[in-house]
């Protein structure tokens, strides 16, 4: 496997120890650079690295891996290209539409495409993909990174300021009207006009703190605690007691598979993409853009034994593990390298990942 990435990750130190690692090869391309000269780029590796396929996680790159596969096919040189597909399509209007059919059904044409869940797979061929070029591979979650903590629950409570006896709502908001932000704080208002002490954490950055002081009812702010990312999820699901993701769009949600490694129960809006998690132990649902749906799942939650609770989280911490692990999703990726790429023996031909 040959790595290519955007440039801005030369100074991560995940970075630095994988090109330290005599065992596999690194570049880099710049986003600022044009599709026609990271065209050039991809080619060149591809051409010295002996490739045979190249595999696109960024979008920005979809474009530049497909002109290479152009270039090096003038020079007799044949190159499968996957392009995998993460986000979903928010933009229906006919300018949009006629992007995605260029891209997708014309450009990408001679690509397969690797749709994150079955409702983007849906939507990538009703843009103008091949429904035979497209193969679901539903996301790998990193159990490790997604579990690590370093600080307890009690420490991170102590540092939001959360009285002792509340329930701890979780959310993450880096664009509050795609994730519902506005369902979060519209439940948060009639659980406290009920009684019930609740506490709404939401981690985002600076357009989430704008869009919660421009919120019209700011009679629950004294509730909402607006937190930066964070490196290590897991605490923020240790120190929570429900996960909210009332997205209006996604592609596949790791945040949802996230908490559920955590054991800690979920209530997501019924969107398409989020359909393959209609069965998942702990996963409970409300309508997209209802506050009261979301507040109803929050109480019916709430409203669990604490042997229910825990009896749910072991069995979403058992499925997660099972089905969609890193391990499982490479398992399947490289299943289908090997459909691709048919009778090509494999061994010693590198595969470039962008």
């Amino acid at each position: 496997m040959i790595w290519v990435f955007p440039d801005v990750v030369k100074e991560f130190e995940w970075f630095k120890g994988l090109t330290s690692n005599g065992d596999s090869r690194s570049y880099t391309l710049s986003r600022g650079a044009t599709y026609v000269a990271n065209a050039h780029a991809l080619a060149r590796i591809a051409s010295e690295e002996n490739a045979i396929l190249i595999h696109t996680h960024f979008s920005f790159f979809d474009v530049s891996s497909r002109l290479a596969q152009i270039m090096l096919a003038l020079k007799f040189r044949r190159l499968q290209l996957v392009w995998h597909v993460h986000s979903a399509f928010t933009e229906n209007s006919s300018k949009r539409r006629m992007k995605d059919f260029l891209k997708l059904g014309i450009l990408g044409r001679s690509c397969h495409m690797v749709p994150v869940s079955s409702a983007l797979g849906q939507s990538i061929a009703e843009r103008g993909c091949p429904r035979k070029h497209i193969h679901v591979v539903d996301n790998g979650i990193d159990i490790a990174h997604a579990t690590e903590r370093r600080k307890t629950s009690q420490e991170l409570r102590t540092e939001w300021q959360i009285p002792n006896q509340a329930l701890v709502l979780l959310g993450f908001g880096w664009t509050p009207i795609r994730k519902g932000v506005d369902s979060m704080l519209e439940a948060l208002a009639v659980l406290r006009n009920e009684g019930m002490e609740v506490v709404l954490i939401v981690a985002g950055t600076e357009e989430l703190k704008q869009f919660i002081d421009d919120w019209p009812d700011q009679d629950s702010r004294s509730a909402v605690r607006v937190i930066p990312p964070a490196e290590r999820v897991g605490e923020l699901f240790a120190a929570s007691d429900i996960f909210l993701s009332p997205s209006r769009a996604e592609g596949w949600c790791y945040s949802v598979a996230e908490a559920m490694l955590n054991g800690v129960p979920v209530v997501a809006a019924r969107v398409p993409a989020l359909a393959y998690a209609e069965n998942w132990p702990g996963v409970h649902f409300c309508q997209v853009g209802n506050g009261e749906s979301l507040a109803a799942s929050i109480r019916q939650i709430a409203a669990l034994s604490e042997a229910e609770r825990k009896a749910q989280g072991e069995m979403a911490m058992n499925f997660v593990s099972r089905q969609h692990s890193a391990e499982h999703w490479a398992g399947e990726v490289w299943n289908l390298y090997e459909q691709i790429l048919g009778d090509v023996e494999l061994r010693g031909l590198p595969i470039l990942s962008n």
